[in-house]
């Protein structure tokens, strides 16, 4: 079993991805998180995707119960952010973190159920697609609002992690690793915005995704 690294692990602020196939059509509906709606448990027998249970398991005590919440995200215009990636990282997992709507590509900014309320101005400048809209669920690990994520829409999709806030320490990490689009190791992507954000004066850094360690 290869126990996976501390820092890339739960649901913090950066996702960012990228495919050519992934065309929607966006509802108006804005729906908001409400736990006492949308927090479930992972069932004993619920199927999941490669690596998802190992993770989980590994991280909780037995017969503890595990949450289980829809992610939401908000569409972020390809031209107000920078998508950083590693030259081997999985292109089964950047085809989930992108959509193309009318011609325009738009990258999926995902949102901690933690940080909804707060996240809320990010309306102003963009879609939101909420909790019975995603096509995304998600569960905790450790880190700062990290999450492990899975499209359960098809289990047959890469399940991946998603730190959604990065602290500063992160970003000049990421600064000085990543100077362009393709980067060196660890394999990771992440997502940073690249000027001010639509329709306010809030700031928010991005978010960092990484692939489930092989157990």
């Amino acid at each position: 079993m290869k126990r996976y690294g501390h820092c890339a692990l739960f649901l913090t602020f950066t996702v960012i991805f990228f495919s050519c196939d992934n065309n929607v059509t966006i509802s108006q509906k804005s729906s908001h998180y409400d736990p006492r709606i949308h927090l479930r448990s992972v069932g004993a027998n619920e199927k999941l995707p490669a690596g998802v249970r190992e993770l989980l398991n590994q991280e909780s005590a037995k017969n503890k119960m595990i949450p289980k919440f829809p992610l939401s995200y908000y569409l972020i215009q390809e031209g107000d952010v920078k998508f950083l990636r590693t030259k081997y990282f999985s292109p089964d997992i950047i085809e989930q973190l992108d959509s193309e709507v009318s011609g325009e590509r738009y990258f999926k900014l995902f949102v901690h159920p933690d940080s909804d309320a707060a996240y809320t101005f990010l309306k102003h400048g963009y879609r939101y697609i909420g909790p019975e809209e995603t096509e995304f669920f998600a569960a905790p690990v450790p880190g700062n609002k990290t999450v492990v994520v899975w499209n359960s829409k098809n289990m047959n999709k890469t399940a991946f992690i998603v730190k959604t806030m990065l602290d500063e320490g992160t970003i000049q990490e990421i600064s000085t690793r990543f100077p362009a689009s393709v980067i060196a190791t660890p394999e990771m992507a992440s997502l940073l915005f690249k000027r001010k954000i639509r329709g306010s004066s809030e700031t928010i850094q991005g978010q960092q995704i990484t692939a489930i360690p092989q157990f």
